[in-house]
């Protein structure tokens, strides 16, 4: 049996966020429910580990629509964070309990959300068979047309790039009838259809784009594509700070993977590249063999995997000064060094902020001014130019 009141203000609350406090202040409701609510209000300002956790402590209900809702708001959190395989059985189970309690409107929602669980693992025929089950469900609002178009122009950036910019054309002007959250996703979308196609100019346009919208461009998300685009497009080193990404591990692992083969540190690379065979078998298998999606990352990885050469660790002597180990460090590199691994290889420590940089800086301009070594700067990487060693960055 479905419960009624909470039905339909989980669909008011959907249609318009606006009401959240109306909704969490309604003396019908009971204190599961209201903490679903506060779930969906977590996941909409990108807090998913909490809003995977306060869920996670409640118990399971006897209510079956109750129940229902906490198991996709489960799979939702934990698919944000990309944790897709746990994800999908709990979306299914969600689905299953409201065909039977004949909620159409939140079996709309439950296909939506595992439409999303395959495109992240680029399961093309679920896809197709995940949209045909939407659009054989009623829709009641503007905004499950334009979810429903959202999924359409997803799946045809996987299959048929004509079609998919038809349908990116009838979403542009929907654009004002969508919702922030709506928007950022589809930009999301829009970014890794132009990443497919390689127009990486509009990629760029995209992320400015998303500028606008703060609770999105502050996210790891949109520093991870800011990061590889920048390096795919631009050869910009990549430099990971503390816990930058800790939250997200297929973000944080895949650039630890690109970072260590800019640095040609293929044994770094390797041990990012198992945490992700660990998570992800599907996906990641060995070698570096990736079977995902065109995506950044791919471009990345393919990029790297052509140039890279397994470079032998060069050894620091404890009792040399950090000048001599800089110059031994550049002397014997067989190829350009970017600031960060020259940083760690010193400081034994990731560089932390811009404070780091320059003592870096300084350290090469006192080898330059009292070694009259020439050391030379190129894309963010340092080097030295020898007649036997002839550099070529790019």
């Amino acid at each position: 049996m479905i419960q009624k009141t909470f039905n339909r203000i989980l669909i008011e609350f959907s249609l318009n966020p606006a009401k959240a406090k109306q909704c969490l202040t309604d003396k019908r409701l009971t204190s599961t429910e209201k903490k679903i609510i506060e779930g969906h209000l977590l996941i909409r300002n990108n807090q998913n580990q909490k809003a995977l956790d306060t869920i996670r402590s409640l118990p399971q209900s006897e209510l079956a629509f109750v129940e229902g809702q906490r198991k996709l708001l489960m799979g939702l959190a934990l698919n944000n964070l990309s944790y897709f395989i746990e994800a999908e059985p709990l979306i299914k189970e969600s689905l299953t309990i409201f065909k039977s309690v004949h909620t159409p409107y939140f079996e709309f929602v439950g296909n939506y959300y595992l439409f999303t669980i395959y495109s992240n693992r680029n399961k093309i025929n679920l896809m197709s068979s995940t949209i045909k089950m939407m659009e054989s469900i009623e829709l009641i609002s503007e905004q499950q047309v334009i979810k429903l178009l959202r999924c359409q122009f997803d799946y045809q950036a996987q299959v048929d790039h004509i079609k998919a910019r038809q349908v990116l054309a009838e979403i542009e002007l929907k654009k004002k009838e969508m919702s922030e959250g709506d928007i950022i996703s589809h930009l999301v979308c829009e970014f890794m259809f132009y990443v497919q196609t390689e127009e990486f100019d509009n990629c760029e346009e995209v992320l400015n784009e998303m500028k606008k919208y703060r609770k999105f461009n502050l996210t790891e998300n949109f520093n991870f594509m800011k990061k590889l685009l920048s390096h795919l497009k631009n050869n910009e080193p990549i430099y990971l700070y503390g816990d930058d990404f800790k939250s997200f591990p297929m973000l944080n692992f895949q650039l630890k993977v690109i970072h260590s083969l800019e640095e040609k540190n293929i044994e770094e690379a390797r041990k990012s590249w198992n945490e992700l065979h660990r998570l992800y078998p599907e996906t990641y298998l060995s070698d570096f063999n990736f079977t995902g999606a065109k995506c950044l990352f791919s471009l990345c990885l393919n990029k790297h995997r052509v140039v890279h050469k397994e470079v032998t660790p060069i050894g620091k002597s404890e009792s040399a000064t950090l000048l001599d180990s800089l110059v031994e460090l550049l002397t014997l590199s067989q190829a350009p060094l970017t600031k960060g691994h020259i940083y760690e290889h010193l400081w034994t420590e990731l560089p932390e902020n811009k404070d780091d940089m320059k003592k870096l800086t300084r350290l090469i301009s006192r080898a330059r001014s009292e070694r009259g070594i020439e050391i030379q700067s190129r894309k963010g990487t340092y080097f030295i130019e020898t007649p036997q060693k002839k550099v070529n960055v790019g």
